[in-house]
């Protein structure tokens, strides 16, 4: 695990996040070295732990039943955890953490080196990160639908992401005929991929589909190994959310990171930096699963999965 700092880290002091949370009624208590439990202002605490790291803030809390040594139970649930509809305003997503065979819910914000209200979001990013959590928890298979239709007002505040993006240093243009921002990622041997960039209610996705051999008609092998799989990258590229889906033997996958507005050209840097190395960390990888069962299988049997 990677060192954990209590001291100030650019402009964020964690006594003063602290303070933040304590003046609206909320709680922040360590539970460890480096480890915060959080109380939101209605008084739940939520099962979730909190810990800064290379100077960005992770939450995250175990999914109970949801774990690879449960094969027969994985196997049902796997595709719930990578559905795409799944309402998110802060990225709030399952992952499988690096040498762990236990499902994660995890959301994580890098922290600012200049905003001098960094406490004060952080405290607004807890209390929406501590709702989507007690969503997943949820038994209600229906969760992700009925947040968003609670959440989803009728209007969404246009932002201009071709200017952040330029700022950022990327190359976005919107296309004549949709409507749609799309922004040019460099991956894996000089290749360009398109991430397409929605805007919704408290939030801006930005999205690339990833491209599987065969057409994404795989064997039961090869999808089951496809799946875990996309949970590892999660778990290793921070921000990164993975989702697939299987309709009448195919299966598609995405790569999609969401950022809670307002968004910055900081934060749309940080977004989609994560999506060029997620791409190219998985894209041969998938590629290889997908077409080869008897490789699918022995990647299986390595993630301890028979």
């Amino acid at each position: 695990m990677a060192a954990t700092n209590r001291t100030p880290i650019g402009c964020l002091n964690i006594d003063l996040v602290r303070e933040n949370v304590a003046r609206l009624g909320g709680d922040l208590s360590e539970i460890g070295d480096g480890y915060w439990s959080y109380k939101n202002p209605r008084g739940r605490t939520v099962r979730a732990t909190i810990r800064i790291e290379q100077n960005w803030v992770v939450m995250e809390s175990p999914l109970a039943g949801s774990n690879l040594s449960h094969h027969a139970r994985m196997r049902r649930r796997i595709w719930s955890l990578l559905k795409a509809d799944i309402y998110s305003v802060t990225g709030t997503r399952a992952v499988l953490p690096v040498a762990d065979n236990q499902v994660m819910i995890r959301a994580e914000t890098p922290l600012s080196t200049h905003l001098p209200d960094e406490s004060e979001r952080l405290v607004q990013w807890f209390e929406s990160v501590s709702t989507e959590l007690n969503n997943w928890f949820s038994a209600r298979s229906d969760a992700g639908a009925r947040v968003q239709l609670q959440q989803t007002p009728a209007t969404v505040t246009e932002i201009d992401i071709p200017a952040l993006c330029d700022m950022a240093g990327w190359s976005a243009s919107v296309r004549s005929r949709s409507g749609e921002t799309t922004v040019a990622v460099h991956v894996r041997d000089n290749a360009v991929c398109q991430a397409m960039v929605t805007q919704q209610s408290g939030f801006v996705q930005f999205w690339m589909p990833l491209e599987m051999a065969g057409g994404g008609e795989l064997t039961p092998a090869s999808q089951f190994a496809v799946a875990i799989a996309l949970l590892r990258l999660a778990g290793e590229v921070r921000l990164v959310r993975t989702t697939a889906l299987r309709v009448n033997g195919c299966l598609s996958a995405a790569l999609d990171v969401r950022l809670p507005t307002p968004v910055s050209s900081e934060l749309i840097n940080h977004a989609l930096s994560a999506l060029a190395l997620a791409h190219r960390q998985i894209a041969q990888e998938l590629d290889a699963l997908a077409s080869d069962d008897f490789l699918a299988s022995a990647y299986l049997a390595m993630q301890g999965v028979v």
